[in-house]
């Protein structure tokens, strides 16, 4: 027999073993539920493939690596979220799968295309990707965190000078302000009961801070001064907690980034008032 014709046969069989299964589908679904072995976000068709392939899982999850890698050099894009969206079904427990995933349509592939609707498609690619494993994953920190980094870092002008121009896209096709998202995400990542391997509470909160700050200035700059107003109160709420928790923090000055912040809301308020004063 050709190898040709035990390729064909093996995945007839593959699929005849998926077909059979599904009367049992209901039967482990309950199974497992009873037994509080389900997992987060994954269903039972999901699974049933995962445990045909059994110990070939691991050699499936390298080739699709390799192949991974190798699209992404020969710019074949569609090709590449297709093979990743094949490896997150095969690792969907493993958060830096969806991590690295993310981060690459969101960073690497957006840097690959010149128009800026080129460049949108993929950083919404990623985020969507992202938090579809945060769905699988819901007590990993480092990938809320993650999440919430790329709302706000993606959109900073200084560093993506698309990135007012895709805030004002994602106000308007998904109706969600970056800044908002990105402070929900990073909060989510500091829930009790939240697992870290690479990031800490410490960071996080410090970053929300910071995002709270960015965003005082992304609305200033709008016109929309109350709210930019308010961003600032909460970044200095935020700067008060985290000294709070935080009071011997050696590698932070916290208490000269509450006073900058606190010069701001003093400026913002006067502005404010004046413009009343002229209407």
């Amino acid at each position: 027999m050709t190898g040709r014709k035990v390729q064909v046969l093996c995945l007839l069989l593959a699929i005849v073993l998926v077909v059979c299964s599904r009367p049992l589908q209901s039967r482990i679904s309950h199974l497992r539920e009873r037994e509080g072995l389900e997992v987060a976000g994954q269903e039972p068709a999901e699974v049933v493939p995962i445990l045909i392939m059994g110990g070939f899982r691991g050699v499936a999850v390298d080739v699709l690596w390799i192949r991974a890698m190798a699209r992404q050099e020969e710019r074949k894009f569609y090709e590449l979220l297709a093979i990743f969206n094949v490896i997150a079904k095969l690792q969907p427990n493993f958060p830096m799968v969806w991590i690295f995933q993310g981060w690459n349509m969101a960073y690497n592939i957006y840097h690959e295309w010149e128009e800026r609707d080129d460049k949108w498609k993929w950083l919404r690619e990623g985020l969507e990707f992202a938090q579809k494993g945060f769905s699988k994953n819901p007590n990993s920190g480092d990938l809320a965190f993650e999440i919430g980094f790329m709302f706000h870092h993606k959109f900073d002008k200084i560093i993506f000078p698309d990135g007012p121009y895709h805030r004002q896209v994602m106000k308007k096709q998904m109706g969600l302000d970056n800044y908002d998202e990105s402070v929900k995400w990073m909060r989510k990542a500091l829930r009790p009961g939240i697992e870290y391997k690479y990031r800490s509470p410490i960071v996080i909160e410090r970053q929300i801070c910071h995002v709270l700050l960015k965003a005082s200035a992304a609305h200033e700059e709008e016109g929309d001064l109350p709210r930019a107003l308010a961003y600032a109160k909460a970044a200095v709420e935020g700067w008060k907690g985290y000294i709070a928790h935080y009071p011997d923090d050696p590698y932070f000055r916290a208490r000269e980034a509450m006073a900058m912040v606190q010069d701001r809301i003093a400026y913002l308020e006067k502005t404010i008032r004046e413009q009343e004063g002229r209407k």
